[in-house]
């Protein structure tokens, strides 16, 4: 008995990152739950094939790993984000050294670890074995277990895509079912390192391809004044629930008083998911050809080209193998204040760094991305307290299905409220960018829209085969300075023109430089709706998730 206990304190050591983890975390305690039940299952596994104590050895050379998770939920309130680890990973020695100062007070828990580890080690005797029923029996909890959730998640997958084939529908639950082991510890450490060492060749490869094929662009004019041109990506934001496009609701009454703004209304994404329409507004990539994405630059080597200081300040956790973190490397200044999609840092915490951009007098030409996490789902943990307008919302043990239709009302006041403070984040941006009294843009766009059971199929989130007007009609809107029209006054008419036109989400790349009079040779100004050139009769098309092409038009 006295061995056993000896060894269960060792491994409540060992697990107490996943213990503080289910209480601190402010997230679906259900969830957590069945989180911290796969981490255990995971942990415990190598006791069917190793002794106790040499499991012991095992678990003292994680050690490290265990007080950086500690150190990471204390701070963060979850597992170490992946992407501290890509910081850490590329960071020089200052910033590693900075980060650490962060966690200083923390320091002792490794010396403490150490110490008990050692202790209740040497208090194991070496004889202490499990028996092979109690092998068995974790062996057979741990097939249980997590053949249930692949299971769950391949039947989420069917219902959500019935048209897919049963390969397709397989390889989309494994996607999901990772996705939930990098939540877990110790293994989630393990699947997110590789995905950042991976990283690194995908960065220097594209880095190579971005010096090989460059635009060439430059600024049509001598201009010597100041320039600041801001492109902001929003979230699952749908153009039918912003009141400045005609919502019963008012969730847009700081933007509806903004002068100078120009909305465009009938602007559709090019794809469904985040990973697949971002780049289609970034680059040149079209659903036509998906793979340009990773072949050349984007909107910031063209800017960089014209002589722009480039800026990405983003509240989104990247993945160290996303397309965005690819794009982000290449911009002279970033920043990423995001920790996890289930933690809410509020898009506001933006504004500040925004400020400080808008600052920095090392460059008299501005490009600055902003990538807010928005209207993302879970929706009640996009705003704070104050911007809860519209009740009843959702809490975090609401679990969704696509079925839930009694859940409209809370979800759609949840979504509703996040708009209003969506409203509120841009205005500080624009008030920010009016102060500077330069020539200077915003441009908002949504990468896609989102379902709220709108229809008799009672679709919910984004992603589907055959997408809804809620997913395909995006808000798109430009605020332009006054100095910005009195420099560039054709423009500013031309876009007014074209505000009720036929615009893609792919329209982006060519209006973008078009507006900040930027040329380069291979340039198709019919594409850009900022131009005279605009074809507003154009075709659009959709990238759908089995990789085929949808005609829109």
């Amino acid at each position: 008995m006295r061995n056993k206990l000896f060894f269960c304190s060792f491994l409540f050591l060992f697990l107490s990152p996943i213990i503080f983890k289910l209480f601190l975390e402010n997230t679906l305690f259900q969830k957590q739950l069945l989180l911290a039940i796969v981490s255990i299952s995971y942990s415990l596994l190598p006791l069917i094939f190793l002794s106790p104590k040499k499991y012991l050895i095992l678990l003292f050379f994680i050690l490290p790993i265990t007080c950086l998770e500690l150190f990471s939920v204390f701070y963060y309130k979850v597992f170490v984000p992946e992407e501290v680890l890509h910081t850490f990973y590329l960071t020089n020695t200052n910033e590693a050294t900075g980060t650490l100062f962060k966690l200083s007070t923390y320091l002792l828990i490794p010396l403490f670890f150490i110490f008990l580890y050692v202790l209740l080690y040497k208090k194991t005797p070496k004889d202490y074995r499990i028996s092979n029923k109690n092998k068995i029996l974790l062996l057979l909890g741990f097939i249980i277990l997590n053949s249930t959730i692949f299971i769950r998640e391949f039947i989420i997958a069917h219902k959500r895509n019935k048209q897919d084939v049963f390969i397709e529908k397989l390889d989309s639950a494994l996607f999901t079912y990772t996705q939930k082991l990098e939540n877990t510890y110790p293994l989630g450490f393990f699947i997110k390192l590789k995905s950042v060492v991976t990283s690194v060749d995908q960065i220097t490869e594209y880095n190579n391809i971005v010096v090989k094929n460059k635009f060439n662009s430059a600024k049509k004019d001598t201009l010597k004044d100041d320039e600041i041109y801001v492109l902001v990506l929003g979230e699952s934001a749908r153009k039918h629930n912003f009141s400045l496009y005609g919502y019963h609701r008012n969730t847009n009454p700081l933007l509806a008083r903004q002068k100078n703004l120009i909305k465009f209304d009938d602007v559709k994404t090019s794809a469904g998911f985040t990973h697949l329409s971002v780049p289609m507004i970034l680059s040149r990539t079209t659903p036509q050809n998906n793979t340009q994405k990773f072949s050349e630059p984007t909107l910031v080597n063209a800017f960089k080209e014209a002589s722009f200081k480039t800026y990405w300040l983003s509240n989104q956790d990247y993945k160290s193998s996303s397309i965005f973190k690819l794009y982000a490397q290449q911009v002279d200044y970033y920043k990423n204040t995001a920790v996890s999609i289930d933690v809410p840092t509020y898009d506001e915490i933006l504004a500040k760094e925004f400020t400080t951009v808008l600052n920095d007098t090392t460059s008299k030409k501005k490009f600055i991305i902003l990538h807010l996490i928005g209207n993302h789902y879970r929706y009640n943990l996009r705003y704070p307290k104050a911007f809860q307008k519209f009740n009843p919302i959702t809490s975090n043990k609401v679990l969704f299905s696509n079925n839930e239709k009694n859940l409209k009302e809370p979800f759609t006041n949840s979504y509703d409220n996040s708009i209003l403070y969506t409203d509120y984040v841009l205005n500080l941006f624009i008030d920010a960018l009016k102060k500077t009294k330069k020539i200077s843009y915003l441009f908002y766009i949504s990468d896609h829209g989102e379902n709220l059971y709108d229809t008799n199929e009672h679709l919910f989130l984004h992603g589907q085969l055959n997408p809804t007007k809620y997913e395909l009609n995006i808000p798109l809107f430009i605020w332009l300075s006054k100095q910005y029209q009195e420099e560039y006054p054709i423009k500013t008419t031309i876009l007014k023109e074209n505000k009720s036109k036929k615009i893609a989400s792919t329209n982006s790349f060519h209006t973008i430089l078009d507006l900040s009079n930027i040329t380069y040779p291979t340039e198709k100004l019919f594409k850009s709706f900022a131009n005279k050139k605009f074809d507003s009769l154009q075709k659009r098309y959709f990238y759908r998730i089995d990789k085929t092409i949808l005609k829109l038009d």
